[in-house]
């Protein structure tokens, strides 16, 4: 076995160091070369023969996106407690029935179409919505939110923190279906 020397360690160091050093300076070369400012991709969900579809959008299509204001759940307790909003459960009908925030009514994404007709009869274009999914990186409440803004409801809020919160916080929940 040779023998291992404290010349030839730091050298051995001084080599890796050396290399990963060399590496990480010409990928951040390459980086820069490629990459002009900040880069930003836009997913849509949708369906398409009844399947789920993720479609990235266009810059163009970004643009026209409508932004919503979100809303924590202090602000969601006050809206909730006041009455002045309606909430709205984007999720799937099964995750609604096993858990919803109390009150809320079901317009989830993939039953949307059949949904719709029954909620626009109860609630006018003038309805304050607060529209919540499972919270994280759902975005299924967005989806909705865009849906009703382009079916003409235009006060609408994000509850980002979504389901997940509210019930992680030891709020009531109800089950079933609901209202």
């Amino acid at each position: 076995m040779p023998k291992v020397t404290l010349y030839g360690f730091i050298r051995v160091i001084a080599v890796n160091l050396s290399v990963v050093g060399l590496s990480a300076w010409i990928s951040v070369s390459l980086n820069r070369s490629f990459v002009k400012g900040r880069q930003e991709t836009f997913f849509e969900y949708g369906r398409v023969n009844g399947n789920p579809v993720l479609r990235q959008l266009s810059a163009a299509e970004a643009k026209q996106a409508h932004s919503f204001q979100t809303i924590d759940l202090s602000e969601l307790k006050k809206l909730r407690e006041s009455g002045e909003a309606v909430l709205v459960d984007g999720r799937s009908q099964k995750d609604y029935e096993m858990g919803h925030i109390p009150w809320a009514r079901y317009l989830g994404v993939a039953d949307f179409e059949r949904v719709f007709p029954s909620f626009a009869e109860r609630f006018s274009l003038k309805t304050k919505l607060v529209i919540y999914c499972g919270g994280g990186d759902c975005s299924l409440s967005r989806k909705v939110a865009e849906l009703l803004y382009s079916r003409g409801y235009n006060d609408l809020r994000i509850y980002s923190a979504g389901y997940s919160d509210w019930f992680l916080n030891g709020n009531p929940v109800e089950k079933g279906k609901g209202q």
